[in-house]
């Protein structure tokens, strides 16, 4: 599938990616009738590693047509901001790789950013925007660990948050298969669709594109993660004004998921060891607010292209949510 048209592309320097402007986007997605004592709500999207910021516009088409159809409504303004991170999508230097950083650099560069966008667009508001985070995979973690800096001040301060198929943050996906080199490994115990050569193979393909330690297009060394967030369930999320924090998890469809992933893993595999584990870890991300648990029928890990309308439609439940309204499903 082709990334849609990303409308409205801007660019934003920052101190320490001098050579490399950061390709991202402010839209209003809804300008309030009148003046409203509402404060804005602001959207903000934040990729996993395998889909740019373009991805996202099929949710966003989704929640513009929901306003200009009258099937939802919202008394204040709503703005969106999607951006590639350093290293991806159209974010990437053109002439060299990308310099070498971890998960913290990336948090770091996204305040940046956010903090220039709010600077530029939003200064004139009355109020701070209502921020909502829309993380996938990679991106949960990283929007936790912005979470953990953010919200001791109204002005940074995040009111919600869509965790959609989170990374497992706090192992290395191979451990999750058998270890055929264990005392306690019994051929036996193999699911019936998979061989020992079908076992070695799925445990090659995990270490080379999930571990930690795996290169990957954006040169992010994901080596820290496991110290950084080495439980699912906490740090538990804290509101600014001490409310509820507002959070909805997102998971694939395991069916769709299992066939997903025959390219790497037998479906067998995948169903015993893989997809348990990340509903415990799911179950373990519950924990961390006042959260709603969704599953995106049809959809393998990549909800946002899969599934692009259980996005707008979480979407609107959870700004319903953070704005104290009913009918949030």
């Amino acid at each position: 599938m082709e990334p849609p048209v990303i409308p409205n592309l801007q660019h934003v320097t920052l101190p320490t990616k001098p050579a490399c402007p950061i390709a991202y986007t402010f839209t209003t997605l809804h300008e309030a009738a009148t003046i409203s004592p509402a404060p804005a709500i602001w959207l903000i999207f934040i990729n996993g590693l395998g889909l740019p910021q373009a991805y996202w516009q099929l949710a966003i088409q989704l929640l513009q047509s929901d306003l200009a159809n009258s099937s939802v409504s919202s008394p204040s303004t709503i703005y969106t901001t999607t951006y590639d991170r350093y290293g991806q999508g159209l974010s990437r230097p053109t002439t060299v790789a990308p310099e070498p950083h971890d998960i913290t650099d990336s948090v770091s560069d996204l305040n940046a950013i956010l903090s220039q966008i709010q600077q530029t667009y939003l200064s004139h508001q009355p109020q701070p925007p209502k921020r909502i985070l829309i993380a996938h995979s990679i991106g949960v973690p990283l929007a936790r660990l912005f979470l953990s800096q953010t919200q001791t001040s109204p002005t940074t301060a995040i009111s919600g948050a869509l965790f959609l198929d989170s990374n497992i943050a706090d192992i290395d996906l191979t451990s999750l298969l058998p270890d055929p080199s264990s005392h306690s490994f019994a051929l036996g115990d193999l699911p019936a669709d998979t061989t020992l050569a079908d076992l070695h193979t799925a445990r090659e393909n995990y270490s080379r594109l999930f571990s930690p330690s795996a290169p990957n297009p954006e040169n992010l060394d994901r080596t820290t993660l496991p110290g950084l967030l080495p439980h699912a369930n906490t740090p538990v999320i804290q509101s600014a004004d001490g409310s509820p924090f507002r959070l909805t998890v997102v998971a694939h469809d395991a069916e769709t998921f299992a066939e997903e992933s025959v390219k790497i893993c037998t479906r067998g595999l995948t169903s015993a060891y893989v997809e348990p584990a990340w509903r415990v870890y799911n179950e373990g991300l519950m924990e961390l607010g006042d959260s709603r648990s969704v599953v995106a029928m049809g959809s393998g890990h990549f909800v946002q292209r899969d599934t692009p309308r259980c996005v707008a439609d979480e979407v609107w439940k959870l700004v319903a949510r953070v704005n104290g309204l009913e009918g949030d499903g």
